[in-house]
């Protein structure tokens, strides 16, 4: 956990406590627990997944309502202010672990694929992705796979049902890449795969993308893992299915996006058109994909000793005390 770096941040006399996959009720018990001996200690909610609970009104009442200071720790994409003694951190934690020794990668030689896709959980948006391109029948042509089959449930079971052929596609799961030596690559940090160092670009599937309310309104769910900095690792061209602004956030850190590969309002795009837009990259093809990424070897060159050296760590840093000084 990288809260050693956040510690020469936050008061010191703050209390870390372990939120991620937590819901509101679990975290006012967690907080009850602590109130004993730590009544007037500012609180640190450490997250590695996604964060939902902002508007939470049973949450934000019993937080708004305590004597103390409370920062979350989210894997969102911006810092604010929630409340009067709440506060929203955008703390990137995978950044922070990701490896340091991967061996050197030469931008200068052909790659055998053209695009790669690697999916663990079956999410929904992955699986939107995956049925666009296999209708296209794209799926042969790049690296893909789409291994457990934990699918979702709920509203989502109508959406998929909807959907003409989409049974058929989920009949044809788990998808793994023939030289994949496990079934599950579930907290895999590492790019020791084809699919990073034998592909020109790389479509990276984030955790969450957007959530769809049974008859209400689509939410956005910004997340950063591990997998958005691997193109950036292995010198790819990245293709972000995620959230709307994730390659804004991306862009204020200081990497090239090659955002004249997409289409102009890319990052604005929902699941649905984000995917068609993808699928309309795919198809244009090996030689394509070729041509875009040795007529873009410095760009690639830069995201790589970017991600090498300390200066987003830094630049990340800056921002959050920056942000806090100014609160």
């Amino acid at each position: 956990m990288s809260n050693h770096i956040l510690k020469k941040i936050l008061p010191a006399d703050t209390i870390f406590l372990i939120t991620s996959s937590a819901y509101p009720n679990d975290i006012v018990n967690l907080l009850k627990k602590i109130d004993k001996q730590y009544q007037s200690h500012p609180v640190a909610f450490y997250n590695t997944d996604i964060w939902r609970y902002g508007q939470d009104p049973d949450l934000m009442h019993f937080l708004n309502n305590d004597i103390r200071d409370f920062y979350i720790l989210s894997l969102g994409y911006k810092n604010k202010r929630i409340a009067r003694n709440i506060i929203e951190l955008s703390w990137p934690h995978f950044y922070f672990c990701r490896p340091k020794n991967d061996p050197p990668i030469d931008s200068e030689k052909n790659r055998e694929y053209a695009f790669s896709c690697l999916n663990n959980r079956s999410s929904f948006e992955r699986l939107i992705l995956g049925y666009d391109l296999w209708k296209k029948k794209l799926l042969e042509k790049i690296i893909f796979s789409q291994n457990l089959t934990n699918l979702p449930g709920g509203n989502y079971i109508g959406i998929l049902n909807d959907l003409p052929g989409m049974q058929n596609y989920i009949s044809s799961l788990p998808r793994k890449w023939h030289i994949e030596n496990s079934s599950n690559f579930s907290e895999d940090h590492t790019i020791d795969h084809v699919a990073y160092h034998d592909s020109y670009c790389n479509i990276v599937t984030e955790s969450q993308m957007q959530e769809f309310i049974f008859e209400g309104p689509v939410i956005d769910l910004p997340i950063i893992t591990e997998k958005s900095y691997k193109p950036f690792r292995s010198k790819q061209i990245p293709i972000w299915f995620a959230a709307p602004g994730h390659i804004q956030y991306l862009q204020s850190l200081g990497f090239e996006t090659m955002q004249d590969l997409l289409p102009d309002n890319f990052d604005q795009l929902g699941v649905f058109d984000r995917s068609q837009a993808v699928c309309n990259i795919v198809e244009k093809g090996h030689e394509y994909i070729q041509d875009f990424y040795f007529s873009h070897i410095r760009e690639l060159k830069h995201n790589y000793d970017l991600v090498r050296s300390d200066k987003v760590d830094n630049l990340i840093i800056d921002n959050i005390k920056s942000f806090l000084s100014d609160t």
